[in-house]
Formats: C-alpha cells, structure tokens, sequence
C-alpha cells in the first residue's frame, strides 16, 4: 500500500532522548521498516492519512509518548504522495517559423 502523506521529523539536537522517541513511535513496525534521524537529522514517516490529518496524528502519538518531544524534536508539514499535489504539465507551445 503507497502512502498518502510522508511526515518528516527533524532532531534538533543530536541526543539519545529524540532517538528514543523516535524508537518507540515506530515500535509496531518491523525493524526493516522503521527510520532514524541519520546524518540529515530527519526522519521521514510514512502515513496512510491525508496530509492534513497525517501531522497531528504523528504529533498526538508523540505526545502519549513524551510530553516535552518539542524541546528535541520538530514535525515538519506532510508532504503528499498523491497525483493531486503535482503541478499540470504546460501545453507544447507552436513552433515559429524560420527558427
């Protein structure tokens, strides 16, 4: 099943405690599936919800897990897999002659 949203999370420091969180809200997936904040500091979460829903959901589930995630975390704006979000392409403009 393809995502509806990604979701990016971004550690604003390198510390254990925002990996840990990080951890926990992607215990129910498999270890294959899960994502760090790696080199970038980002980590980015796919969701089966619509983007508009998919953030507070991922912010909901952060703060069951740590009331204070916002000291070393920050959620950025969901990002839409869906073909709706994607600019139309621009009809071929007619040639002139003579160039």
């Amino acid at each position: 099943m393809v995502p509806l949203s990604i979701v990016v999370l971004q550690s604003l420091q390198s510390s254990p405690r925002a990996d840990a969180i990080l951890e926990r809200l992607q215990a129910q997936l498999a270890p294959a599936q899960r994502q760090t904040f790696g080199d970038t500091g980002a980590a980015r979460l796919p969701c089966n919800l619509l983007p508009e829903e998919a953030r507070a959901d991922i912010e909901q589930r952060l703060d069951r897990i740590d009331s204070h995630w916002r000291d070393c975390i920050a959620v950025s704006a969901p990002a839409a897999t869906s073909p709706g979000r994607f600019p139309r392409p621009r009809a071929p403009q007619p040639r002139q002659a003579g160039r």
